[in-house]
């Protein structure tokens, strides 16, 4: 029988108008963001320090001290934020209550995109991409540690719809059950996907090359 053949998903085009701020908050260094805990963590790489602006007052609190060049996407959950290190081997969870820094090494190096929960883990694409890794949120450990397919790196990392979702430098999108660690689907989408976003009953995509992006229901 003939293969199935692989799905693409649309390229969807959408002009940016320039928004209007009501607020700047000046954060030193290559940054990166998420938000929880009624506000916006932000992180800077150079400092290797994350701090929260409030939601409501858009003041920035002091910063922490979180390890060595904090990167790759910050994520929150299990009462923590969560961030990657890109200046030594491992994570920092940061006590959302306390403000207390516990740093998880557990073999975890290089990793890309940012970290996210789902099934009451951890996940994050470690070691250059090229292994997805998953953690118990109690004990920091390591419960699975399984290489992407063959030849493909990680490039961004989300979950959503009872599904991890992987974007790959072969311009592939992989749909890996949480439950079964298998991957299910492998889709074709455009050239250099940089991020991931699930929301309003699809997948989306952002695209490095071109800034274009793509939806796949």
């Amino acid at each position: 029988p003939a293969e199935k053949p692989v799905p693409v998903a649309p390229t969807i085009r959408l002009p940016l108008t320039a928004p209007n701020p009501e607020a700047t908050i000046a954060i030193a260094g290559t940054r990166w963001m998420t938000s929880g805990d009624a506000g916006i963590w932000v992180a800077s790489r150079e400092a290797g320090t994350v701090a929260k602006i409030d939601s409501k007052t858009n003041k920035a609190a002091d910063p922490i001290a979180a390890g060595k060049e904090p990167c790759a996407g910050l994520s929150t959950g299990f009462g923590s934020l969560i961030v990657p290190l890109c200046g030594a081997p491992g994570l920092a969870r940061v006590d959302l209550k306390t403000n207390a820094v516990t740093v998880v090494p557990n073999g975890i190096s290089s990793v890309t995109g940012g970290p996210v929960t789902a099934v009451s883990s951890v996940w994050v694409a470690a070691h250059a991409g090229r292994r997805l890794v998953r953690l118990d949120p109690e004990s920091n450990a390591i419960v699975r540690d399984m290489p992407l397919e063959p030849q493909a790196k990680a490039l961004a990392l989300a979950s959503g719809q009872g599904s991890l979702w992987v974007a790959t430098d072969r311009n592939e999108l992989l749909k890996i059950s949480p439950y079964t660690i298998v991957t299910s689907e492998i889709i074709k989408v455009g050239k250099s996907p940089r991020s991931i976003a699930i929301g309003e009953g699809a997948v989306w995509a952002l695209y490095a090359g071109d800034g274009s992006v793509s939806r796949g229901d």
